[in-house]
C-alpha cells in the first residue's frame, strides 16, 4: 500500500509569529506572549515587546475577515526548527495544527484538547525539548481541488519510482481500491464527490506519515546490510488535523 497525506481546506493568515511565552504541559495549552510584527518597540534584550497572544491573533483574524471566535482559528506549531523545515514534507512536514478553544481573560489563547506537548511537538522551555518559537495562524477555507492535486503528485512520484519502467509499458498497475481520510473542518467541506473513491472516512484527525510513501524499498535500502546498520529509517507517524490522506491498496 501508499499513502499520501496532505494539508487540505485550511490557509495562513497573518504573520509568522514568535512566540515569547507559552504553556503546553498536560492540561494547560496556552499560547500566552507572542511578538508584534508591527511594533518597533523593543525590550531591553532587543526583542520585539510581547503582546497577549489571544488578543494579538483575534485581532489579526479581524483584519483577515476571518471568524474572531477563537474555535474558528487554528494554530501551527512548528515541527521541526526551520532549518530543518526544508527537508520535511511542505505543509503536514513543517505544521502540527491546532484548533483555538478560547481567549482566556488575561489575553491568553488556549488551544483545543491535549495540545502540542501531548503529542511532543512543542515542551516548555527550561524542560528537555524543543519549546515553542514560532506560530502561524490557519483559518479552514474550502480547497475543493486538494484531492486530485494530491493524486497527481502521488502518481508523478511514482512513474520517478525505481520500478516506473515496469509500470509505464502497458497495462500499468493501478490500485484496486483508493480510500481517503479526511481530519478537521476543512476537509469536510472540501470532499464532495465521495463516488470517485472506494471509502471516504472523516473524522477529527488524520494519523500517518506526512507526504508520500511508498511501499517499494528505495534502493539505497535494498542493499544495506540490515544485520549491520538496522532497519532503514522509517518516517515518524503523527496526528495531523486540517488534512487528507490518500491509501492506495495494490
Amino acid at each position: 500500500a501508499d499513502s499520501s497525506l496532505g494539508l487540505c481546506g485550511c490557509e495562513p493568515f497573518g504573520p509568522l509569529w514568535e512566540v515569547f511565552e507559552s504553556d503546553v504541559s498536560a492540561g494547560a495549552s496556552l499560547i500566552r506572549k507572542i511578538a508584534d510584527p508591527g511594533s518597533r518597540d523593543v525590550d531591553p534584550d532587543g526583542r520585539r515587546v510581547s503582546v497577549p497572544a489571544g488578543e494579538a491573533l483575534v485581532a489579526e483574524a479581524r483584519t483577515a475577515n476571518v471568524s474572531e471566535d477563537a474555535k474558528d482559528i487554528w494554530l501551527g506549531i512548528p515541527r521541526v526548527s526551520m532549518r530543518l523545515a526544508k527537508g520535511q514534507a511542505p505543509g503536514l512536514g513543517e505544521w502540527a495544527l491546532f484548533r483555538g478553544s478560547r481567549v482566556t481573560p488575561e489575553g491568553s489563547f488556549m488551544l483545543e484538547g491535549g495540545g502540542p506537548g501531548a503529542e511532543g511537538v512543542g515542551t516548555v522551555a527550561g524542560k528537555m525539548g524543543r519549546p515553542i518559537t514560532r506560530t502561524q495562524g490557519f483559518r479552514s477555507t474550502v480547497d475543493r481541488g486538494a484531492l486530485g492535486q494530491m493524486q497527481m503528485a502521488y502518481q508523478m512520484e511514482r512513474l520517478t519510482n525505481r520500478h516506473s519502467s515496469e509500470e509505464s509499458a502497458p497495462g500499468v498497475r493501478r490500485p484496486w481500491l483508493t480510500l481517503v481520510f479526511g481530519g478537521g473542518e476543512g476537509p469536510k467541506q472540501s470532499i464532495t464527490e465521495e463516488r470517485l473513491y472506494g471509502g471516504v472516512f472523516l473524522g477529527s484527525g488524520v494519523l500517518g506519515a506526512p507526504g508520500i510513501a511508498m511501499a517499494e524499498i528505495p534502493d539505497e535500502d535494498s542493499v544495506r546490510d540490515w544485520s549491520r546498520d538496522g532497519p532503514p529509517p522509517q518516517r515518524e507517524t503523527q496526528v495531523h488535523r486540517q488534512a487528507v490522506g490518500l491509501l492506495m491498496l495494490y
